[in-house]
């Protein structure tokens, strides 16, 4: 699963594996 991670202002960064954020999001 690969989702695009929106920074502090809304401006959408690099697409992210959800594993670099497992603290956030569920792993697929």
């Amino acid at each position: 699963l690969i989702i695009t991670i929106l920074d502090q202002t809304g401006n959408p960064i690099f697409p992210v594996r959800v594993q670099v954020f497992p603290d956030k999001l569920t792993p697929d």
